[in-house]
């Protein structure tokens, strides 16, 4: 009973932030880029069709298409809001049932709040932030899920980053 009163004490002092942010982090991408990309995709393309390997090449076909699809796409502001109840990224909200733990990681000069889930093909969710956020976060979200300790940055945002995608 007591552990239940002061859940809810912790509930209502909790401060909701907000912020807003784009949705996704884009990179410049020179023209040196997407000539080296150009040559890569239409050496594997050679090669695939010398081996008539047909499914390959579609497959090479359609890589080549995504790539070209994905570099068109622009990045939108987003609102993002943590409350007691959760946290809200733009449409999604994520109660904290739903988060195991979260951290913040800087690369590039970015800084990011990165929350793993219990959602199977999405694991781990990352939100741009800025500097002035951080200690509130930390001790908003410190007091609802435990903090990761010296995580950086997810293998897969590195590749991204290393991708420029």
């Amino acid at each position: 009973m007591e552990q239940e009163q002061n859940q809810t004490v912790q509930t209502k002092t909790i401060q909701p932030i907000e912020w807003e942010t784009e949705s996704f982090e884009t990179h410049q991408r020179g023209w040196s880029w997407y000539v080296l990309v150009a040559i890569i995709l239409l050496a594997a393309l050679a090669y695939t069709i010398y081996l008539r390997q047909w499914v390959l090449a579609g497959i090479t076909v359609m890589v080549g298409v995504v790539l070209y699809l994905s570099g068109r796409l622009r990045s939108e502001r987003i609102k993002c809001r943590i409350n007691s109840q959760g946290i809200t990224i733009g449409e999604k909200f994520f109660p904290y049932e739903q988060l195991k733990t979260f951290w913040i990681s800087q690369s590039a000069g970015q800084l990011k709040l990165n929350l793993i889930t219990t959602f199977r093909f999405v694991p781990v969710i990352s939100v741009m932030i800025t500097a002035d956020l951080v200690d509130r976060l930390r001790q908003t979200l410190g007091g609802k899920l435990p903090e990761a300790p010296n995580r950086g940055e997810d293998w897969i945002d590195r590749i991204n980053r290393w991708l420029k995608m």
